[in-house]
């Protein structure tokens, strides 16, 4: 038969099974709540990974465009840093002779030559030619303004009158 004290240990034995159970099935649930906080952080990253390798290819492609962009603008400046060294040059300068006009006076286009005479005190060292504008009623009295200001006597001489039409403004594409 099964004594007092063999009961009295096989119910501690029993219960201390239990208690050690529980804490054993706490620890368990404990256990599954920290791997279902880590799956949650862990989904969490992947979600912001995610966001940050849009944001990141965005960037990228942003990059590429603005430095397509750039590289388009530096051709451009070159071209027009060309375009500015052509226009710029001397040839193409015109000077105005002098700034009183009536209504009546047409634009002329004097280009004036000067001979580098060293005897001349008046001729002007640097330049061979230039072009004037001149206002005047016709090409002859264009001429005698010129020949006024730069006499032929001093070495310079007037080479060729044209009439000289205003260039119109280009319009920029906008």
């Amino acid at each position: 038969m099964i004594d007092g004290p063999v009961v009295v240990a096989a119910l501690m034995a029993l219960v201390s099974l239990m208690f050690f159970m529980e804490r054993a099935w706490s620890r368990v649930k404990d256990g599954k709540r920290r791997a279902r906080a880590l799956i949650k952080k862990r989904g969490e990253q992947v979600q912001r990974i995610k966001k940050l390798a849009a944001a990141t290819m965005v960037s990228k492609r942003d990059l590429r465009r603005l430095t397509a962009e750039y590289e388009d603008l530096r051709e451009d400046c070159a071209e027009i840093e060309v375009k500015i060294q052509t226009v710029s040059r001397a040839d193409n300068r015109l000077f105005v002779l002098e700034e009183r006009r009536v209504p009546a006076d047409n634009s002329w286009v004097v280009l004036v030559t000067a001979q580098q005479a060293a005897e001349s005190p008046r001729s002007v060292r640097g330049w061979s030619s230039r072009k004037f504008l001149v206002w005047a009623p016709d090409a002859e009295a264009a001429r005698v303004k010129a020949e006024r200001r730069y006499p032929p006597a001093n070495g310079f001489g007037v080479a060729e009158i044209n009439a000289w039409v205003k260039p119109k403004p280009k319009m920029r594409a906008v």
